[in-house]
């Protein structure tokens, strides 16, 4: 089977957005791989395109390793009264999405997980958000012909 991005991102967003909203919060107003021309309601979640690194391997297999920014855009303004409310969030999206190993491709993704969280503020179309931005790390297997 083909390698397909589209399929990961969207497992990836699935996952994400399965998290338990935390009391006291809004629900996840959007979850999507498709970022917009503007974001709407919050809070959001957007998975962006990955960065990709190939490993060209021996039997006609390329490997790669995909690091897909997932960010959490929570709501407009200072990030200071938020932070109580991101590690609420931060918690939430981890309990959730920790152990989905192979985010249900099992034919082309060996294993993803997250690397890194890390609270941040975005600007997206002009407007500043707080959030956390989620490094997830997939890798992938796909059987390639060489040709000359």
């Amino acid at each position: 089977m083909a390698l397909d991005y589209e399929a990961i991102g969207e497992a990836i967003r699935a996952r994400f957005a399965t998290a338990a909203t935390p009391a006291s919060e809004d629900a996840l107003a959007l979850t999507t791989v498709e970022p917009p021309a503007q974001i709407g309601a919050t809070p959001a979640l957007i998975v962006h395109p990955p960065e990709e690194d190939l490993e060209w391997g021996p039997g006609g297999v390329r490997h790669s390793v995909q690091r897909w920014p997932v960010r959490f855009y929570r709501t407009e303004g200072d990030l200071g009264p938020s932070l109580t409310a991101l590690s609420k969030w931060r918690k939430a999206f981890l309990d959730t999405v920790v152990g989905q190993v192979q985010l249900g491709l099992s034919t082309y993704v060996d294993w993803a997980e997250i690397r890194s969280v890390a609270v941040r503020q975005f600007d997206y179309a002009e407007t500043r958000y707080d959030g956390l931005e989620f490094m997830v790390w997939v890798k992938t297997r796909e059987p390639v012909t060489a040709a000359a």
